[in-house]
């Protein structure tokens, strides 16, 4: 079975469960999830405290991973570890990571005879991982949340115009190389114009009050209030007919189950990862 670790916000939760579905599917195995990291958060990182989402969120019930069957998968891994170090023999580790985060079709290949458990740790953000199935992952990611009378006004205004979200990620990116600035929007914005006739955006972020004061653009914008469950704010961002990502997998996944064939997709330079945009995403930042 390949037991795929779950972690981080909710954009790398999809992305974890999409490359587990992927991989099963290429290896003809079950798969389940290892969630006990939000079980094991500090405290003291508070803004970056996360929850899991994927059930709440969505209609998933994929099977967990047992803490017995974690404890194992541990146990022999270390094992081979020590007895690899010590007789200098290559031992086969039950542990697969995604290290250079790009994608390699090196994790499809067994490692094990059929049905022994593979571990396997990573942030898998390339497309690759599962877009031969891509109609199956965005049938998981539908939505289940109810919506409020302003959710569907909000739904109803984003369906009659030239709708364009625009995703502004700052709490836990300040200062961080991936937070992107005012310039990158701007040019990005340019790009809407020249490409996208009379369009109007819709602005989402974590930090509202700082986009208010900063971002004023010369087009029509409506800021949408930071207080909206972030799964009713990505399926306004999905909703929207073109999308301006941060550099950020939330508002990837907005702009990829967007289902809109004529969609327009600006994207700042990818900090570390060159596999994360499918292929038409226009990267916008010079």
């Amino acid at each position: 079975m390949l037991i795929v670790q779950v972690w981080g916000g909710l954009g790398n939760q999809m992305f974890q469960y999409a490359f587990a579905r992927g991989a099963a599917q290429k290896l003809g195995e079950r798969f389940c999830l290892d969630t006990s990291f939000f079980l094991t958060q500090d405290p003291a990182w508070r803004c970056c405290i996360r929850n899991y989402e994927l059930e709440r969120i969505f209609a998933l019930r994929p099977e967990h991973a047992t803490a017995d069957r974690l404890a194992d998968c541990r146990r022999r891994a270390l094992f081979n570890w020590t007895i690899g170090r010590r007789t200098k023999i290559p031992c086969i580790n039950p542990y697969r990571r995604d290290r250079d985060e790009k994608f390699s079709e090196r994790h499809w290949t067994p490692i094990w005879p059929a049905g022994r458990d593979i571990l396997y740790k990573g942030y898998w953000q390339s497309p690759r991982y599962f877009d031969f199935m891509a109609d199956e992952i965005r049938e998981d990611f539908q939505i289940v949340l109810g919506r409020t009378p302003d959710d569907n006004r909000l739904l109803a205004e984003i369906g009659s115009c030239e709708s364009v979200s625009i995703h502004f990620r700052r709490t836990d990116y300040l200062n961080s190389p991936s937070e992107k600035g005012l310039t990158y929007y701007r040019q990005a914005l340019e790009e809407v114009k020249r490409r996208v006739k009379n369009p109007r955006l819709f602005a989402f972020s974590d930090d509202m009050a700082w986009v208010i004061e900063n971002f004023r653009p010369d087009i029509p914008i409506t800021y949408v209030d930071g207080l909206r469950d972030q799964g009713l704010d990505l399926e306004l961002m999905r909703r929207c007919k073109h999308n301006i990502i941060a550099n950020s997998s939330f508002s990837w996944w907005g702009a990829w189950l967007n289902p809109n064939p004529q969609k327009i997709v600006l994207a700042p330079k990818p900090y570390n990862n060159r596999d994360i945009y499918p292929d038409g995403w226009i990267v916008a930042e010079k």
